[in-house]
């Protein structure tokens, strides 16, 4: 038998029936803030946990001793017996109305009652939530919630008091370690209603500096799948939902995290602009863009104020610069332009910050810029490899089709290739790179483009293929005439 004991304690007496009887929950619908407890079946989970790993639990409500144990129970399907522990409680001493009382009650549950979700480290997270949040309803505050370790001499009760005594087993002791990083109304009361933390050493494993994630200050999940690591630690309200084991899965704080720090305050944001534009790879960088970009929990002046916020974060994380994104390839463009010009990798975060009218390439440059070019006055030999083409197939093939324009265009490589030319809205645009000289390739090039405006066609379409068809096919035609 160990001498120490893990003592939760609070104020108020907790009812027998939110020990035994499943769905009994006092907090639910007390409508007090910033209470967690709302299943009313925690303290049964609790208790079972804890007897899975031979952790026997005595609680006190008030004078009245509750001692949890199990018997060995059979069930018999017809097909297959199976045992199972039922989980029991010896209940003694004095009710609140004075009476005395002594009997053991046969709870409606067995061990195996969230074998698949609850531990034991989760149970002790439960009887702590319970203890603060009865401490609340009864004082308005969460301090009079006391979690200390006690001698064997100190298992005992306290009029008007709620008492849970656990056996100080090794996983008891590692969970008081934690007590601080686990609850913040013990280590940092003053970022109760804090949403969005700076990181501080949160981290059950400090190695990995992944996200922790809070609920009312409780921790409920240190996220697990990821390898980035996180600027933040997130502490939720009633808008992060839990499931009944009391988790929650990555996504789905993924999803609320980018919501909240969407709407961050300006120093936030700066902090979070700083870091995409430096191209640290965090757990924010991985956002959504469509929780990035959620507006439907905004008025029209919040919306605005937060459009606000954000241009004002990244100008002073940027020096007043022009977002770019990479794959683009303006930064040249922007920065000949006379701005100072930055990019960020995660296109999510593009896609955020000009919903929300940040400065971006696309406000300071023109259409061709934006597609990586610029127009120049120099033809080149380009007019005339065109009316060499156009005459060639005028008027067998124009088919009334007026003339185009022709234009050059100056680009730069993108991923290893050279747009040679394009058609757009009658005019045929060309590279300056085969503007010299009447080249096969100014000439093969100049035939694409100009098909496309005579038959309105794309890359690729069975018209086009016709189309270079019946011009291959006149073009032998006429060399066996010769």
């Amino acid at each position: 038998m160990t001498n120490m004991y893990l003592m939760i304690e609070n104020p108020g007496v907790a009812p027998t029936e939110g020990l035994t009887l499943l769905g009994v929950s006092t907090t639910r619908k007390a409508g007090v803030e910033n209470t967690i407890g709302q299943f009313g079946s925690g303290a049964k989970f609790a208790v079972g946990s804890l007897l899975r790993e031979d952790i026997q639990t005595t609680i006190f409500c008030g004078t009245l001793r509750h001692d949890f144990f199990t018997e060995e129970k059979i069930v018999d399907d017809g097909l297959t017996s199976t045992t199972h522990g039922q989980v029991c409680c010896n209940i003694s001493g004095k009710m609140t109305n004075g009476k005395v009382v002594k009997r053991k009650e046969k709870l409606g549950f067995v061990l195996e009652h969230g074998i698949h979700d609850w531990d034991a480290t989760m149970a002790l997270r439960e009887f702590v939530a319970n203890a603060i949040d009865r401490s609340i309803r009864e004082t308005g505050d969460f301090k009079e919630a006391n979690v200390e370790v006690v001698p064997a001499n100190r298992v005992r009760a306290k009029s008007g008091f709620t008492r849970v005594f656990i056996p100080y087993v090794d996983v008891v002791a590692n969970f008081y370690v934690e007590l601080d990083r686990r609850f913040l109304h013990f280590s940092e009361p003053h970022n109760l209603d804090v949403k969005i933390l700076p990181k501080a050493g949160r981290n059950i494993s400090p190695a990995r500096q992944v996200a922790m994630i809070y609920k009312k200050g409780v921790l409920v999940r240190e996220i697990e799948h990821a390898d980035e690591r996180s600027l933040f630690d997130y502490n939720f309200g009633d808008e992060l939902t839990l499931d009944e084991s009391r988790n929650v899965d990555d996504y789905s704080v993924k999803a609320e995290a980018a919501k909240i720090l969407r709407k961050a305050d300006i120093t936030t944001l700066t902090r979070m602009f700083r870091s995409l534009i430096n191209h640290e790879e965090t757990w924010e960088s991985t956002f959504d863009s469509y929780y990035l970009n959620y507006r439907y929990d905004l008025s029209r002046e919040e919306s605005n104020r937060m459009s606000e916020d954000w241009q004002k974060a990244f100008s002073l994380a940027s020096g007043d610069a022009v977002l770019c994104n990479p794959e683009s390839q303006t930064v040249d463009f922007v920065k000949k332009k006379g701005h100072a010009a930055v990019t960020i990798e995660a296109s999510s975060w593009i896609s955020a910050a000009e919903e929300n009218e940040v400065k971006t390439d696309k406000q300071v440059l023109n259409s061709f810029e934006l597609a990586g070019e610029k127009l120049t006055n120099d033809l080149g030999d380009v007019q005339e490899a065109f009316d060499i083409v156009w005459d060639w197939l005028h008027p067998e093939f124009t088919v009334e089709r007026s003339k185009p324009i022709v234009k050059c265009f100056e680009t730069i490589m993108n991923a290893g290739s050279l747009k040679l030319g394009y058609y757009k809205d009658d005019v045929v645009y060309i590279n300056t790179d085969i503007s010299r000289g009447l080249s096969n390739m100014l000439l093969q090039t100049m035939l694409e483009e100009v098909a496309h405006h005579i038959t309105g066609a794309c890359d690729g379409s069975r018209d086009l293929q016709d189309f270079a068809f019946k011009v291959a096919a006149r073009n032998m035609s006429q060399k066996n005439s010769v």
